[in-house]
């Protein structure tokens, strides 16, 4: 989970995010990772069904600002094949 928070916050899209978007999209970014350690299987739909709820719950929440929201979901979307790679380390 750190290894995807840090590479988060280097990337170019990382750093274009607002401050504030960066720390809720690392902290999303964490509760996706803990959702798909759980998932039964490791696919691209389970994983943007993933990021889409929990998303959802945190616009409902108020956590989320409904500006920031479009930017912590496309990045996170962007990230498939780095958390598929990450995941299949910690699986092996």
């Amino acid at each position: 989970m750190g290894l995807a928070a840090g590479l988060f916050l280097q990337s170019r899209k990382g750093k274009e995010l607002t401050k504030d978007a960066q720390k809720k999209a690392a902290f999303v970014q964490k509760q996706v990772m803990k959702k798909l350690k759980h998932a039964e299987a490791l696919t691209k739909d389970k994983y943007a069904d993933i990021v889409e709820d929990l998303l959802a719950y945190y616009a409902k929440s108020k956590d989320l600002a409904a500006k920031e929201i479009p930017q912590v979901r496309s990045y996170l979307l962007k990230r498939w094949k780095d958390i598929e790679q990450e995941l299949g380390k910690i699986t092996s």
